[in-house]
């Protein structure tokens, strides 16, 4: 899993290394934003938010304005705003944000957000991460498959015409089948498959003019053996 890590460099240190510590033994690629300078989402930091499988924003205070309320980093709040706005992301976008106590802001909406108190940071640090453990069963997990038999793997691997395709069943519901390329790799030829959920059942199908060949539906395995069947 992939999470977009969007923060203040300038402050909020206290929160920000827990986050990353969290992010980490939940075996999180951390993607961020550093840049040199400016308030804008750039193109680039623009492109790491769609390719991350999520978004965490953590609100921290920066200035202190009239009535003791706080001030925040104006570039992790459009951070956010992108994450948010699906004119950009085209679907709804994961994301959640932290924000600290006496932090101020234009209306988030009905968006998620966990409140953060610096002196009962616990709360907030647990929150995240009973939804990291939910946004990973939603994504899935990925998986890399060998394909046999050795014969038919090394015509799969050696040629663009086989095509191979996959889906996913879980109890009597089943994905549309999906075509997926095959890779050649010293130790056999492999489909890698993201987005394997527990409950999965997976079957393979490859395709070669007269010839289907095809597996059972079975649960996530490393290896999947293929049986050839004559088309029509």
């Amino acid at each position: 899993m992939k999470i977009f890590l969007s923060f203040a460099f300038s402050h909020g240190q206290e929160l920000t290394r827990p986050v990353e510590r969290l992010l980490a033994s939940h075996d999180v690629e951390i993607v961020t934003g550093r840049r040199l300078g400016g308030e804008m989402v750039d193109e680039g930091v623009k492109k790491k938010i769609l390719d991350a499988d999520g978004l965490i924003s953590l609100l921290t205070k920066r200035e202190k304005i009239e009535g003791g309320a706080w001030t925040t980093s104006q570039a992790v709040l459009e951070e956010l705003s992108f994450a948010h706005d699906q004119r950009f992301t085209g679907q709804q976008k994961r994301a959640i944000a932290l924000i600290e106590d006496g932090v101020r802001f234009q209306s988030m909406g009905n968006y998620e957000y966990i409140p953060y108190e610096p002196d009962k940071p616990l709360e907030a640090i647990l929150a995240l991460s009973e939804t990291l453990a939910k946004w990973r069963q939603e994504i899935g997990q990925e998986l890399k498959v060998q394909i046999l038999p050795n014969a038919l793997a090394e015509k799969l691997g050696s040629s663009d015409q086989p095509v191979c395709s996959h889906r996913f069943l879980e109890k009597d519901i089943s994905t549309p089948w999906k075509e997926v390329p095959a890779i050649a790799e010293e130790e056999g030829t492999f489909i890698y498959l993201r987005g394997v959920r527990a409950g999965h059942r997976i079957q393979l199908r490859i395709k070669d003019q007269n010839l289907t060949w095809q597996s059972a539906a079975k649960s996530p395995w490393a290896v999947i053996q293929l049986r050839e069947n004559q088309n029509g």
